[in-house]
């Protein structure tokens, strides 16, 4: 995750600062030149520290349960009553008898539910793992 603050914007210095922070609405993050690479690039492949990781176990969760999940994810778990409204018959969000949030990590780092994906994001890393049963290999 990037670092986040006003005093990372860059401005024009003949501009009052309470008018271009109350024209931007939100604190600057740091641009990193080191994700300007082509996805071929070795350097591309690795993360220093991965932040705000989620699991999506097709295996042990339902199909709906994982789009309720990656639903949260997205929200940042917003509107959770309405969710429990729309919810079918006998069913809560996320296997629960009540309101849950899916996104474990949304509050991650600032204490304030929101999206996981965010101004703050710098990558995202989706990765599979696949079982070749005639070879018996893994793959990722």
């Amino acid at each position: 995750r990037a670092a986040i603050g006003w005093d990372l914007c860059t401005m024009p210095p003949n501009v009052p600062e309470d008018i271009w922070k109350s024209w931007l609405g939100k604190p600057c993050t740091t641009k990193n030149p080191n994700y300007e690479l082509p996805p071929q690039m070795t350097q591309a492949e690795t993360f220093a520290e991965p932040a705000r990781v989620e699991w999506l176990m097709t295996a042990l969760d339902s199909l709906r349960e994982i789009q309720r999940k990656v639903v949260d994810m997205e929200d940042g778990c917003s509107d959770m009553a309405d969710k429990l409204n729309t919810a079918g018959p006998g069913e809560a969000p996320n296997g629960g008898d009540g309101i849950t949030c899916g996104c474990k990590t949304c509050s991650e780092g600032t204490g304030v539910l929101g999206p996981w994906l965010d101004e703050q994001t710098e990558r995202i890393e989706i990765a599979l793992i696949l079982y070749n049963f005639e070879y018996g290999l893994y793959s990722y």
